[in-house]
């Protein structure tokens, strides 16, 4: 089982904060997120705070290419 798939909407809140956090601090010029593994399915409500509350923070202090 990966941690994922049972985690809770708070716990995946804070994680987006702290990495939102430590990529305001350390400033990378370069990202790699891998993400084909996780199993937490983000909801339309979490979604609409990710929009809203991390998004902006992240935005704002990088280049952000977004692949689909």
């Amino acid at each position: 089982m990966l941690p994922t798939e049972k985690m809770y909407v708070d716990e995946f809140k804070n994680e987006m904060r702290i990495f939102v956090e430590m990529c305001e601090k350390y400033k990378p010029e370069n990202e790699l997120v891998h993400l084909l593994d996780m199993k937490f399915i983000i909801a339309p409500n979490v979604q609409g705070w990710m929009n809203t509350e991390i998004f902006p923070r992240y935005i704002l202090h990088f280049n952000l290419i977004i692949y689909v």
